[in-house]
């Protein structure tokens, strides 16, 4: 059985003047490393070449030459040091089965190197 809340005990967001009345903590950046600072600036730099690009084609008639490759160089920085935040934070994306199936001891730090020699060497094979 699902248990539905009751509506009228939440707390009241709209006040008895018909105006909304919430109340959001304190955002807190202090602890933003500076790796997500770049990668937020990459981003925005990224949106506006894009659009640079679609108002010189679009509106202007005239594509600024340049805008198409700085464009992908920012998406691949952006998503370079997104993928650097990810596995600092161990988030990044993983296949469950090659490190479920790494045993400790095999081949000294690198637990997993005959592992990911094997499947690298089957990716190799097949492309």
């Amino acid at each position: 059985m699902i248990l539905i809340p009751d509506i009228d005990a939440l707390p009241k967001v709209m006040g008895d003047d018909g105006e909304f009345h919430a109340t959001d903590e304190a955002v807190d950046l202090s602890g933003t490393p500076a790796e997500a600072w770049a990668a937020l600036l990459f981003f925005w730099a990224l949106g506006l070449t894009v659009f640079y690009q679609f108002f010189t084609r679009y509106v202007m008639n005239d594509s600024a030459a340049w805008t198409e490759e700085i464009a992908r160089y920012l998406l691949i920085a952006t998503v370079f040091v997104g993928a650097a935040i990810g596995v600092a934070k161990n988030n990044h994306i993983q296949v469950d089965f090659f490190t479920a199936s790494c045993r400790p001891g095999w081949g000294g730090p690198w637990p997993c190197s005959p592992m990911c020699c094997v499947s690298s060497s089957w990716s190799l094979r097949s492309y």
